[in-house]
């Protein structure tokens, strides 16, 4: 149901879909459907619930992924947070667009940002290459919204897949900018 139902928001938007559509897409029947979530708004909820959940578990698996595997660096939290937002681009465009519309959806979309901030911000305090020793709150905040807008900017200037090439543009210019910023603070 959650995979139908985002595929739909990202086609028609949330005014767009209709319980009807959203059970022959998962073909599921509408009784299933009012069964679990009891209407198209509480759907819309639980669908925004369970796909921002599954965003701030798989960020957190490859971090961890980082961690066990010895490549623990700022390039590749980095990494793994610009692979994360491209693999979940459409569902959170869908999830924005639906929060936006619907109003009263948007309740999980802070707190999920916040985690997937603090696991972030974690993984850089972490990283065997972050060129400082103690680093403010506030500073690991920008840093954050730093890297989170301009990767959201890179996969919103032109909804298609982005090239390797560009991909690995934007980690490079990333990485050198968190660099810099963990410096200037340092610095302070």
């Amino acid at each position: 149901m959650r995979a139908a139902t985002l595929a739909l928001l990202a086609e028609k938007g949330p005014t767009g879909i209709t319980i009807a559509e959203v059970s022959d897409r998962a073909k599921v029947s509408v009784g299933t459907i009012y069964g679990r979530v009891g209407n198209r708004a509480n759907l819309l909820r639980v669908v925004q619930e369970e796909e921002l959940a599954r965003i701030v578990r798989s960020m957190a698996e490859h971090l961890e992924e980082l961690r066990a595997g010895g490549e623990n660096s700022v390039s590749g939290v980095i990494r793994a947070f610009v692979s994360e937002m491209e693999v979940s681009s459409q569902s959170i465009r869908a999830l924005v667009a639906a929060a936006q519309e619907m109003g009263g959806l948007s309740e999980a979309g802070p707190a999920s940002w916040r985690a997937v901030r603090d696991l972030v911000a974690a993984g850089l305090r972490g990283a065997e290459d972050a060129p400082f020793r103690a680093i403010s709150d506030a500073t690991m905040e920008w840093i954050y919204e730093v890297i989170d807008a301009c990767t959201m900017h890179h996969l919103e200037s032109d909804p298609q897949p982005k090239s390797a090439e560009a991909t690995e543009r934007l980690i490079k210019q990333l990485t050198r900018t968190a660099h810099l910023l963990l410096i200037a603070d340092e610095d302070e």
